[in-house]
Formats: structure tokens, C-alpha cells, sequence
């Protein structure tokens, strides 16, 4: 019925093209900080304009610098309320 002819075709290595590697994404850098939340461990969530879609966050020196001092006054009020 069918006649079908399998022949063995050597593949030259010069016409052989690695595949092409999946680019890295970049580190995701949050710009519009609405809030953050700590929960009771400890961790730190942040609450961003958008949604981050990268394996790392990058925080500029200033951005990290009002973040920490945001954390510090929840922790001053904290204390505050329970002393």
C-alpha cells in the first residue's frame, strides 16, 4: 500500500544550530510603593502599583532607605501600643 523509504540522513554539525537560550528577565524594580505589610513571622510584603515578574526585586539605596524608615515607625507605634 505505502511504500516508504527511511534512509539514514547524517546531519552536517555547520547546519546544526544550537538552540537559542531563554533570555534572562530583569530584575524587577518597584516604583509606586502603596504600602507593606508584616505578617506574624516576621515577613515583609510589599504592595506595589504593578506586579512584579522577575526572580529578583532591585531597590534603589533610596527606596530602601524610606522603606526602612517606614518599618521603623510601625515598629515605634507597635511599641507604643503595647507599652
Amino acid at each position: 500500500m505505502y511504500n516508504y523509504n527511511f534512509e539514514q540522513i547524517e546531519e552536517d554539525p555547520e547546519q546544526v544550530k544550537p538552540k537559542p537560550s531563554k533570555p534572562k528577565r530583569k530584575p524587577f524594580i518597584p516604583y509606586g510603593l502603596n504600602g507593606y505589610f508584616v505578617d506574624s513571622n516576621g515577613n515583609i510584603r510589599l504592595h506595589l502599583d504593578r506586579r512584579a515578574s522577575a526572580e529578583t526585586i532591585t531597590l534603589e539605596t533610596d527606596f530602601f532607605n524610606v522603606l526602612a524608615e517606614m518599618v521603623k515607625r510601625t515598629q515605634e507605634a507597635n511599641n507604643a501600643k503595647h507599652a
